[in-house]
């Protein structure tokens, strides 16, 4: 008892309560920033009270050819290392190309695990900075030349008729990128449809018989003595009698090609393919 309460009476430091904070949160504990100027009062127990913070790192791999853009910035970055292998760099230029202008962005790393995170935490104001660096680690990092092109960066074309020119005279238009339209023979006109390139249509006055009832004297005719039953028709004033008009859709028989709006000619798609 004696004992006891000498114990409780003798001192306590700060030591001892980050030795008490371990053994609460053993899992946590590494992940915890504790002031050596914290304010230690004796009680008869012992009462922890503070705030943490959490990170959560994650590994990421990132796999892409070495283009011109960012080749300055990778190899600048194969000359860092310290200590263990991992060194905080600036990851913007980088990243922010490859993501950019070539769309490849980080992905999961499978191969990563808790040795990668042995590097401290940057701390501002004795706070965990929100925004964290990023670390290269040297002995993960790989750079080969490929064997596909023998780091000429170019593969020679498989097909039989580039055979590694790269570009070759299209067959379809002679490399002339238009080819003749299929539609007017290059004639930049089609035959009407309506006329058939006849130039005349049928009358809808009359319906093509060139000719129209007279109203006036068919009922002249029903209302005389002789009650006559005829139909007495005359040439039709629309189309003089001849039961056609001309065509108004068309200009002599003929109109513009809608498949090449008038020009003749359309795009050769094969050519605009390989020159893209």
């Amino acid at each position: 008892m004696k004992f006891d309460s000498k114990k409780n009476l003798s001192s306590i430091t700060i030591d001892d309560i980050i030795e008490k904070i371990k053994s609460c949160e053993e899992t946590l504990f590494n992940k915890i920033i504790i002031s050596k100027d914290s304010q230690i009062k004796r009680t008869n127990f012992i009462f922890l009270n503070y705030t943490s913070q959490f990170l959560n790192r994650t590994s990421k791999k990132l796999t892409f050819p070495l283009f011109g853009d960012i080749a300055d910035d990778f190899k600048s970055l194969e000359s860092l290392k310290d200590s263990n292998g991992k060194t905080a760099f600036d990851s913007k230029s980088i990243l922010n190309s490859l993501s950019s202008n070539h769309n490849i962005y980080p992905e999961s790393d499978e191969l990563g695990s808790e040795h990668d995170f042995d590097f401290p935490i940057k701390v501002e104001e004795d706070k965990a900075s929100s925004t964290q660096p990023f670390y290269y680690i040297k002995e993960r990092t790989f750079l080969y030349d490929c064997e596909g092109c023998d780091t000429n960066k170019y593969v020679k074309c498989a097909d039989a008729e580039c055979n590694g020119r790269h570009t070759w005279k299209c067959t379809n238009c002679s490399a002339k990128g238009t080819l003749v339209c299929d539609g007017c023979a290059g004639n930049k006109t089609v035959t009407c449809s309506k006329c058939s390139g006849s130039k005349k249509i049928k009358c809808k006055n009359c319906g093509g018989d060139g000719k129209v009832v007279d109203k006036l004297d068919t009922l002249s005719a029903v209302s005389s003595s002789k009650r006559s039953t005829r139909i007495v028709k005359k040439n039709c004033k629309q189309c003089s009698g001849k039961g056609q008009v001309n065509c108004t859709e068309c200009n002599n028989g003929k109109v513009s090609c809608r498949k090449c709006d008038a020009q003749g000619k359309l795009v050769c798609n094969v050519f605009m393919k390989t020159m893209n």
